[in-house]
């Protein structure tokens, strides 16, 4: 997937497993832009703060300059770091 720079991954079901693998893949240092979270087939993203975390702290998502969380249960202290670093809240721009 070399080239690879931005990743959709909405409608899919993943879940914080999937995002802890992802967190300590090499394909997440060359994303900028990552978008995980709701299901119109499946109702709200089985993704909580554990999944978000993994990877908000990954050494790997250094280049990751834009990630979208739709449709997921997160704490405040989670939903704060989002903001913080990408501006925006739940998918949604503050």
């Amino acid at each position: 997937m070399k080239g690879l720079t931005r990743l959709h991954l909405c409608d899919n079901p993943i879940t914080d497993e999937g995002l802890r693998r992802l967190a300590a893949a090499p394909l997440l240092g060359q994303l900028t832009m990552l978008a995980v979270g709701y299901s119109v087939l499946e109702g709200d993203a089985d993704i909580s703060d554990t999944g978000v975390r993994a990877l908000l702290e990954s050494p790997l998502a250094s280049r990751l300059t834009d990630l979208q969380v739709y449709g997921c249960s997160l704490s405040p202290e989670t939903s704060a770091m989002l903001q913080a670093r990408f501006g925006w809240h739940h998918g949604r721009p503050f």
